[in-house]
């Protein structure tokens, strides 16, 4: 079946792009490889969408290819973790989730972020859990 070689290829992109990156968070605008931006997220249309009995558009023998490889079907909740992680990473190298900004200013502003969030009531109990959990500092000056 030509589609499903052509599916195969794409998805073959997607691991080889994994090894190198270590994420399936293929971004739309990626200029390396426009096609595979553009393949990653219509996988994840296919995913959210439902035929008329309620089944999803995309082949489940696909979706379970993909989930082996860790994709990614939510990329904010994908990018939220991802952070997470570099913040886990980054207490257990220095002892504290206080990350300055001239450490890595993405993590730094990710970090701002996630106050702000919590300041202004809008962030998931399951986020301020697995933030707590590390000892999150939530407020730095009284």
């Amino acid at each position: 079946d030509p589609l499903e070689e052509q599916w195969r290829e794409m998805y073959h992109k997607l691991v080889s792009y994994k090894e190198k990156n270590n994420s399936t968070l293929v971004l739309r605008e990626y200029k390396e490889e426009a096609e595979l931006g553009e393949w990653v997220t219509n996988q994840r249309t296919l995913f959210r969408s439902l035929d008329d009995d309620g089944n999803r558009l995309i082949y489940e023998h696909r979706a379970k290819l993909l989930d082996d490889i860790g994709f990614v079907w939510e990329p904010l909740e994908g990018r939220w973790n991802e952070m997470y992680e570099r913040l886990v990473h980054y207490k257990n190298q220095y002892g504290s989730t206080n990350v300055p900004k001239r450490y890595q200013i993405d993590l730094y502003e990710w970090v701002q972020h996630q106050r702000r969030s919590f300041k202004e009531q809008s962030m998931s109990e399951e986020r301020i859990k697995k933030l707590n959990s590390l000892g999150f500092v939530w407020v730095l000056y009284e």
